[in-house]
């Protein structure tokens, strides 16, 4: 939340939780850095978010690698950082942004998930942009209302 500025996530093995790997909801700049994050229901989550996500592994997750949104449509962009991530074997999505813009994706590795990327309208504009600067395999996309 708001009071977690400068929380440090770091070099952890985070799984088999019924619900998120790591959840950020209207968090202020927070790291998450070199995890290795797998079997959780979703990888991490990011809402309203500014942190930095670098370094990490995200696999095998029930249903989405990474999931960056606003909280509503009132609060402000979700602007978190996310670089040289390896995204892959989840069970739904590799990388989904919803309702949002965001600071900066790049470097990261997105492959084998069922759909690798997934975009909604307020960010299809960055669809180029996201693949020019991350090696995301294929560009199979379903629309990310129909996955969250």
């Amino acid at each position: 939340g708001r009071y977690s500025e400068k929380t440090s996530i770091i070099k952890n093995d985070i799984s088999t939780s019924s619900a998120e790997g790591i959840f950020v909801i209207d968090g202020a700049r927070c790291w998450i850095r070199h995890n290795r994050i797998h079997k959780n229901n979703d990888g991490i989550v990011m809402l309203s978010s500014k942190s930095d996500a670098i370094g990490n592994e995200i696999f095998e997750n029930e249903r989405a690698g990474l999931f960056i949104s606003k909280f509503n449509e009132d609060e402000d962009e979700s602007m978190p950082h996310v670089e040289k991530n390896l995204i892959y074997k989840n069970g739904i999505v590799g990388l989904i942004i919803k309702n949002g813009e965001t600071e900066k994706i790049i470097r990261n590795k997105i492959f084998m998930n069922p759909c690798n990327m997934g975009l909604d309208d307020y960010v299809s504009h960055k669809e180029d942009d996201l693949y020019m600067n991350n090696d995301i395999r294929n560009r199979k996309q379903r629309p990310a209302c129909s996955i969250f």
